[in-house]
């Protein structure tokens, strides 16, 4: 803690002003950060609240790094983190909203195959398009012997189609 103490020593006192505007922000932060928690889990589409996420993370991501200089108070400081990773919760809340792998597995087709099977096999054959034969190993050692090939007879032709 030193060389913090060292470094906000030497940029001389903070003024009371900038430490009443960074208390204030950081009740700002956390506030706006909870609300968008709140509508995020709730699954309300605005059309800025994505735009309130990010910006509940960067200002509250300032305001603790901020603190490193002495320029936040503890309090604010302890807001600043808990609406940090408020926000964070809230990007991670949104993003993380994906169909349960259960619902993709249980679909079904008309045929009564499995809903994943066609993507199945669509991926498989580009798959098996992609790579020729001599590029597997396990038929590339199936196919190669020790003994020579039988030299053809003369007039025919020796190599396989």
């Amino acid at each position: 803690m030193e060389p913090i103490n060292a470094l906000a020593g030497s940029l001389g006192s903070v003024s009371p002003w900038l430490l009443a505007s960074t208390s204030a922000l950081s009740v700002i932060g956390l506030l706006l950060s909870l609300a968008a928690l709140v509508l995020t889990a709730r699954e309300v589409e605005l059309p800025r609240l994505g735009l309130v996420r990010w910006g509940c993370t960067v200002l509250t991501g300032l305001l603790v790094a901020a603190s490193l200089v002495g320029a936040v108070r503890q309090w604010a400081l302890a807001l600043s983190c808990i609406g940090f990773l408020v926000s964070l919760q809230a990007t991670a809340l949104r993003f993380g909203v994906l169909k349960p792998l259960r619902a993709y597995l249980e679909r079904g087709t008309p045929e009564g195959d499995p809903g994943w099977w066609s993507e199945f096999e669509r991926d498989m054959r580009r798959y098996a398009r992609g790579r020729r034969a001599d590029d597997n190993p396990m038929q590339r050692a199936m196919t190669q012997t020790d003994t020579p090939r039988p030299e053809a007879p003369d007039g025919e032709d020796g190599d396989r189609q």
